[in-house]
């Protein structure tokens, strides 16, 4: 994503989205529709490295990246440029009124002492929420498994060979999570 909000982050949250890419956009999207606000209920955290990680190979076309919700605009089978999603994803958070917030690291994840809480560091400042969800790529399933417990969740926008999630498989996904962060206390 080509922007992000230059404001610390809330020190609570409901939920931390840690990856401003297709899954957290597409968890945003979710928790919208579950009547969370952002930047309150609610914040998407964006670190420094997913400005590389756009370019998803050659021959994509919005048909590939399209988020739920809000389709792209444009030939559904032109194929893009790092540019164009870049452009396609912040139009989709401007569309949803989420402003992701830079970090250029998460250092730790932990539960609080009562067992109640998690506390997330993103760059030296610490943020209290119930619920963590991880999008970010490859450390997607292996920060899930450092930190496996009740609410902490994680969604990725492709299958374990590469392939990109259609539309409607990863909107079900992140529906499936937004619904299980709504019943949690």
């Amino acid at each position: 994503m080509s922007s992000g909000s230059q404001v610390a982050p809330p020190s609570v949250a409901r939920v931390v989205i840690l990856g401003s890419g297709r899954a957290g956009l597409a968890m945003a999207y979710a928790l919208l529709r579950r009547g969370l606000k952002p930047q309150t209920e609610f914040i998407l955290i964006a670190n420094q490295a997913e400005r590389q990680r756009e370019d998803l190979g050659p021959n994509v076309t919005f048909g590939d990246v399209s988020l739920p919700g809000i389709p792209p605009r444009g030939d559904r089978k032109k194929s893009l440029t790092r540019a164009d999603i870049a452009d396609y994803f912040e139009s989709y958070a401007a569309q949803l009124g989420v402003e992701p917030i830079r970090s250029r690291e998460v250092s730790h994840i932990r539960v609080d002492d009562h067992g109640h809480g998690l506390h997330v560091m993103l760059d030296g400042r610490e943020v209290s929420t119930r619920n963590v969800v991880i999008t970010t790529a490859s450390e997607a399933y292996s920060m899930r498994d450092v930190i496996a417990g009740p609410g902490v969740f994680s969604v990725k926008a492709s299958s374990g060979r590469g392939a990109l999630l259609r539309s409607s498989r990863l909107g079900r996904e992140t529906a499936r999570i937004a619904r299980a962060i709504a019943a949690r206390p």
